[in-house]
């Protein structure tokens, strides 16, 4: 797999906790990478992930989540670490 994988980080999310890990909708392809010079995952195409959360007891009706995912981005010649901030309420 890369050694960069694709994490979430919440930095608000009041009322609810997360049940599981990050997961995708398909397995990445493995294939060598000559730049990292060996067999590493990577998603072509769309790829959605999916994270759970347990609503916590007295939670507010609306619940907003802030945070960041970090994931690589690669082409041909190289991959790029990326991070994205992500707002869901």
């Amino acid at each position: 797999t890369s050694p960069y994988p694709t994490k979430l980080s919440l930095k608000s999310h009041s009322g609810l906790t997360a049940v599981g890990p990050l997961t995708a909708d398909h397995e990445p392809k493995i294939s060598f990478d000559k730049n990292q010079n060996k067999n590493v995952g990577k998603y072509t195409g769309d790829v959605t992930f999916t994270q759970r959360f347990r609503v916590e007891p007295g939670a507010p009706k609306s619940v907003a989540i802030n945070g960041t995912i970090n994931f690589l981005y690669c082409n041909e010649d190289n991959c790029i670490p990326k991070k994205e901030k992500i707002e869901i309420s």
